[in-house]
């Protein structure tokens, strides 16, 4: 048995139970570090469905070394324009004008928690009306280690790129670290979830806006269409959804209708 081989069968496991399409250049990037994880606990080809069947950990750390975790703020800066400057002002008008004063946001492929704070601040700076309104983000990711560190939410100065000195004044404070954390108040307007969103239960009808950029091409063709019929079910009617740059023209049906600002193509639920 080659490393080629166990890594090949690796890339059906890794399918098989999380819906993710992984490059074989992934593979190749971690090919090493994969081997001597496998090796060290003594899997081979014949016996990699068995061990980590009953080695849940050992998965989670394969998975931890494939996915990529890399995130800033207002990441694609054009999207965050968008949602300051024309649909939160948008959504904040027709709430108040409704006895239900709440707002709810998804982030999908949340990382280390960058998405949803540039969200949190997104909005932020765009409500200036006197109503209170109760805005709150749900946040999933599949990697545990990046949940734990926006749970932590202690960024470092290469993490805080994206954000401006303004900002940072603003809505973060310098911990005895030398790293910025967002105040209390701000933290709580954010629920984080580790876990697949294809097995993760979403509420239908529930979100005015979801971000899940850079989240389908990491699935397979049937899976990528249960992620978007999914969301498209969790969104309310004239819900906002965001893709990433190389997710634009996907079909989405029907129920969605494709929107240009500025840069940005956002999609409509009807």
């Amino acid at each position: 048995m080659t490393d080629v081989q166990l890594l090949n069968k690796l890339y059906f496991y890794v399918n098989l139970k999380t819906g993710l399409v992984l490059t074989k250049n992934q593979f190749g990037n971690l090919k090493i570090r994969l081997t001597r994880l496998l090796t060290d606990q003594a899997v081979n080809m014949e016996n990699l469905d068995s061990v980590l069947d009953g080695n849940p950990a050992l998965f989670e750390s394969l998975l931890e070394e494939i996915l990529i975790n890399e995130s800033y703020f207002f990441r694609n800066e054009d999207h965050f324009r968008v949602l300051r400057d024309i649909i939160f002002p948008v959504i904040i008008d027709k709430n108040h004008f409704q006895k239900d004063k709440r707002i709810r946001a998804l982030s999908v492929g949340c990382s280390t928690g960058q998405e949803p704070l540039s969200i949190l601040i997104a909005f932020a700076e765009s409500n200036h009306t006197r109503d209170k309104i109760d805005f709150h983000i749900d946040a999933i990711d599949l990697s545990r280690k990046a949940i734990l560190t926006a749970l932590s939410a202690e960024y470092t100065k290469i993490q805080c790129r994206g954000l401006s000195p303004e900002l940072k004044e603003k809505y973060f404070f310098r911990t005895k670290g030398d790293k910025l954390k967002p105040t209390a108040t701000f933290l709580d307007n954010i629920s984080y979830f580790h876990g697949n969103i294809l097995s993760h239960e979403l509420y239908e009808g529930c979100y005015d806006i979801i971000f899940a950029r850079n989240t389908l091409i990491y699935f397979d063709d049937v899976n990528s269409e249960r992620v978007k019929q999914k969301l498209i079910r969790a969104m309310k009617p004239g819900g906002y959804l965001f893709l990433g740059e190389s997710e634009i023209g996907w079909g989405l049906g029907e129920k969605v209708q494709s929107m240009k600002f500025n840069q940005s193509i956002i999609y409509r639920k009807r």
